[in-house]
């Protein structure tokens, strides 16, 4: 009977796998830091606005030419990725910014996007505030904030 499994030994030390190098990580990430913004602003997280956008800011900060072609660069980009329409996309985030706006929380979009980038009278288009946000973001990136 060799087929008998042999217990361990005890004095036998069980071989320890390689320790795992640390990899140090972010505090936080650029999607969890739109994720809180948004939220921070009035955006429901439960809209597909808030989703859009926060691909549509992704992408110009991936490609920032992209801010500058929204119908015919940037938000068919991000409807490829939602499979929906480039007209669903720009009304979703159009309706996001409304939310933000109607919910009254200027001093926040002062503190997050600059003072006096926004008057309290106007609203900001799709293409300002994805740009704004988007370089807000850089801007935190290159001071090593993000």
């Amino acid at each position: 009977m060799t087929d008998l499994i042999q217990p361990p030994d005890p004095k036998e030390q069980p071989a320890q796998p390689p320790p795992v190098p640390k990899v140090s990580t972010p505090p936080c990430s650029v999607d969890r830091y739109l994720y809180s913004l948004f939220l921070q602003l009035g955006i429901p997280a439960n809209k597909r606005g808030f989703h859009h956008l926060r691909e549509a800011v992704k992408l110009a900060l991936e490609e920032p030419t992209l801010q500058h072609h929204l119908m015919h660069g940037l938000y068919p980009k991000v409807a490829k990725r939602f499979g929906t329409t480039v007209c669903c996309v720009e009304r979703s985030i159009r309706t996001a910014i409304t939310s933000a706006w109607n919910r009254g929380r200027p001093d926040l979009i002062e503190k997050h996007l600059g003072r006096g980038v926004i008057t309290p009278y106007e609203k900001p288009t799709n293409g300002e505030m994805i740009s704004l946000i988007a370089e807000n973001v850089r801007l935190l990136i290159q001071e090593g904030k993000l």
